[in-house]
């Protein structure tokens, strides 16, 4: 028999008139009615209806489920019902005046319950998390609105040189990084910050273990995340249950088990944040297959010769850190996916005729998680090269990547302004396809396909030692809002200075941005421009 919520709160209200005997006839039938499931969300309940409730719960047995969400329950309305919630398998809780005491209350229940099998608890005014993370029955935030991750392009930031992420959200949900692959389970709105950090593998395979993903330093002051979900790259079942999660915290390392593994992420409640990283037990004697990236650079080419550096990586090393580390080199967009096995041999061909070379004839891989990413091979090739066909062959000498690149002046200029744009991350616009590929041009800041810019990076960045005039024409013509000149003014040095305007505002901006660059460095810089044009 279908029963309305309206009519079944009716129902309720009328359980409690009559002597007690009439109320227990009344819960009784009432039960019956209801069957094994219980369903009273939004409905606002009342101390006396929760009375009523609670009789009606005394004689039912094996429900299915019980949904009390959004019904403004607070702890004194849980004290009611505590001495049933037993019998329900599925418990929902959620989105009620629940504080850490009545969370407690809860926990006491269905700690001694073994017929409880889910418990919602999420949207409540619950602040103390630490003592339901080691339960995998308790849902924490709302998974029914999250089951689909919503991605997010984070703010990249640049601090003494080094790379960092963050993002902020203005309510909770799951939130997946595009530049790292990690998932933000959030209870409620607030900013993440996090920034790769690298570690003692010394001190690792002395406890038995390996990295199995990268480190990162994660801080969230608003204490709105309550879970996390690192990327791995394990290609087998078999390699994925040997996978556990290190938290460090005041120079101690904490080994959790995950309360997940799917095909991507390993999932762990957090409480306190600090420093988190997969690991994995060096025990195994399980062949490991890992999920791969082929990433492709080209440094600066000089006659007679190029080059294209060719490295090989675990599919869960961030794109954006590797080429942070190597910036004046040209990033090849291309297909990367491929699976390697650890400690195999591979080696690399192009399929050239004519004059090339490839240096080193193999190279075993590894699981690195830097901090240093040099490249497995080095392709070198004449300057009438247009195209290659570019292999990864293993000890087999069978094909694990293939992939056809082009090489022409255009397509590597394309290639160097989309690989720095995506390193600036979300802090800038998308770069022009026909900006990008302009190779000359009124401005006659182009040389042999190159910017002034990019031929003279580093002299820029390290010689220009007034930089704030120069912030103050870029503001005025519009290549920067406020929040960004006040971010960058406020480096500690001109080299910071100079570093943070050409990773978030001239690389992003793309060939208009170089050119007006140059434009004030001719006014403002007369004699330094001289002399970089001179050599």
């Amino acid at each position: 028999m279908f029963i309305s919520k309206q009519l079944l709160q009716q129902l309720l209200c009328l359980t409690s008139v009559g002597d007690e005997v009439q109320v227990t006839r009344q819960a009784a039938f009432l039960s019956r009615v209801l069957g094994r499931t219980v369903d009273l969300s939004h409905i606002q309940i009342d101390p006396q209806t929760c009375m009523s409730l609670a009789a009606v719960l005394e004689q039912a047995e094996g429900l299915s489920e019980l949904d009390l969400s959004h019904c403004q329950l607070d702890d004194h309305s849980v004290d009611l019902l505590l001495p049933h919630l037993h019998k329900a398998r599925v418990l929902d809780l959620s989105n009620n005046e629940i504080s850490d005491l009545g969370a407690l209350r809860i926990h006491s229940i269905v700690s001694a319950s073994s017929y409880i099998q889910t418990v919602r608890l999420f949207n409540n005014r619950i602040t103390d998390t630490m003592t339901f993370l080691t339960d995998p029955r308790y849902h924490l935030w709302d998974q029914s609105k999250d089951q689909n991750s919503v991605e997010f392009k984070p703010d990249l930031n640049l601090h003494n040189g080094e790379l960092s992420y963050s993002f902020s959200c203005e309510s909770g949900g799951r939130f997946q990084c595009s530049e790292t692959g990690l998932v933000f389970l959030m209870k409620a709105a607030g900013k993440v910050e996090y920034s790769p950090a690298y570690w003692d593998e010394a001190a690792l395979r002395t406890a038995g273990y390996e990295p199995a993903g990268p480190l990162f330093n994660i801080e969230n002051p608003d204490r709105g995340l309550c879970a996390l979900q690192l990327p791995h790259c394990e290609a087998d079942v078999e390699g994925r249950e040997h996978l556990s999660v290190a938290h460090f915290c005041g120079g101690n390392m904490q080994v959790l088990k995950p309360l997940g593994v799917t095909d991507a992420h390993v999932t762990i409640h957090v409480q306190n944040l600090s420093l988190f990283g997969l690991l994995r037990n060096i025990l195994s004697l399980i062949m490991s297959s890992v999920r791969g990236q082929v990433l492709l650079f080209q440094p600066p080419g000089r006659p007679p010769q190029k080059q294209i550096y060719v490295f090989l990586l675990p599919s869960n090393v961030p794109v954006s850190q590797v080429k942070h580390q190597h910036l004046q080199c040209r990033y090849v967009t291309t297909t990367a996916d491929c699976t390697f096995i650890v400690n195999q041999k591979y080696s690399v061909t192009d399929y050239l005729k004519g004059v090339h070379e490839i240096q080193p004839a193999s190279w075993e891989f590894f699981r690195n998680y830097g901090p240093n990413f040099h490249p497995a091979f080095e392709v070198f090739f004449g300057h009438d090269i247009t195209e290659m066909r570019l292999a990864v062959l293993d000890d087999r000498q069978h094909e694990v990547w293939v992939c056809r690149i082009p090489l022409t002046a255009e397509a590597a200029q394309h290639s160097n302004q989309a690989g720095d744009s995506a390193v600036c991350g979300a802090v800038g616009g998308e770069v022009n396809p026909g900006e990008a590929g302009e190779m000359g041009g009124a401005s006659g800041y182009m040389k042999d396909g190159k910017h002034f810019v990019d031929r003279h990076w580093g002299d820029l960045i390290n010689r220009v030692g007034l930089v704030a005039p120069v912030l103050d024409y870029l503001f005025e013509s519009g290549f920067m809002e406020l929040e960004m000149y006040s971010s960058i003014l406020n480096e500690r040095n001109s080299c910071d200075q100079m570093r943070s305007l050409m990773l978030k505002v001239i690389m992003p901006g793309g060939k208009r941005a170089k050119d007006e660059l140059c434009k004030i460095l001719e006014t403002q810089q007369k004699c330094l421009m001289e002399d970089l044009k001179g050599q």
